[in-house]
């Protein structure tokens, strides 16, 4: 698959591991925001395609080909290692200052009998401990299980697609057999790209997207009512996201790739059928990306 569908994969799974992390945090403060953790999944969801961009783009050698040793469970693991504590890292500094706008905020708002009484906190707000939340190790630890669910998405994705040179991915690199990586996938099933895919997903994370920023403004109400149906919202959000999934995995099994002309023909057929104003802006999404994919290939010679 391409970027855009792979990225699409990881942001609908960011909601769904948002929406899930949601009912074990009912009145807590959350280990993460949002945006850091649909950053980083989104981030580890396509980051192994970057072996276009360096080595022999059409070597089956795992070592310097496309489809090489970046599209592998360990390869996985460690990327989102490397992003998970780079955001962590990141996020401690930022909180820095937002940490001591909370401290003037609490100050302000203390009465002068309050701090007498908080004589050693005066603030009631534990400055070092909002700082270094995001390198404890529990927000670290659901962090970086978010972000190897995304890199896992985007090998699982890349199976049902067609042998080509490399005849699959080195899934469980370095793994040999037989004096040569072990590689799997390439069933030939569904093309290297898919028009109708990224749509899907694009409309329901947008969709869902709003559904957890609804979720999220009701979850901060005082009122009881309020957090019982943020639950019913986090709810929908998972059910919603893992359909678009079960979807997207019964249109793959039941496409019918034959070959790269048979197969664009197949998407220029299915194109005609989009409204006029998405048709336009398929196709020159699909001239970007085709001269994007052009310029990779010039680059990993």
């Amino acid at each position: 698959m391409t970027p855009p569908e792979h990225l699409l994969i990881g942001l609908t799974g960011a909601n769904m591991y948002y929406s899930f992390m949601s009912f074990f945090w009912t009145k807590k403060r959350m280990p993460w925001g949002y945006v850091a953790l649909a950053f980083s999944m989104g981030l580890v969801s396509i980051i192994a395609d970057i072996d276009s961009f360096f080595g022999n783009y059409g070597s089956p050698n795992p070592m310097i080909g496309h489809r090489g040793m970046t599209h592998s469970i360990a390869a996985a693991a460690l990327f989102s290692l490397v992003i998970t504590v780079l955001i962590a890292v990141l996020s401690a500094g930022v909180r820095i200052v937002t940490g001591y706008c909370l401290v003037l905020f609490h100050y302000f708002r203390s009465s002068e009998k309050v701090l007498k009484k908080n004589s050693g906190n005066e603030t009631g707000f534990n400055f070092c401990r909002f700082v270094s939340h995001p390198l404890t190790p529990k927000p670290i630890l659901l962090m970086l299980v978010g972000a190897f669910i995304a890199g896992v998405s985007h090998l699982v994705t890349d199976l049902p697609q067609p042998a080509s040179v490399w005849n699959g991915i080195p899934l469980l690199f370095p793994l040999k057999y037989g004096g040569s990586y072990v590689r799997t996938g390439g069933w030939g099933i569904i093309g290297w790209w898919d028009l109708a895919i990224p749509w899907v997903l694009f409309c329901v994370y947008s969709f869902t997207l709003l559904l957890v920023l609804c979720g999220r403004f009701l979850r901060i109400s005082k009122q009881n009512i309020a957090q019982r149906a943020s639950v019913a919202v986090f709810a929908l959000v998972i059910f919603i996201n893992l359909g678009s999934w079960f979807w997207m995995a019964r249109y793959i099994a039941s496409s019918n790739y034959k070959g790269e002309t048979q197969w664009y023909l197949s998407q220029m057929k299915m194109l005609e059928t989009f409204p006029p104003r998405i048709r336009e802006i398929t196709r020159r999404g699909f001239t970007v990306g085709a001269s994007l994919f052009r310029q990779s290939r010039q680059i990993g010679l």
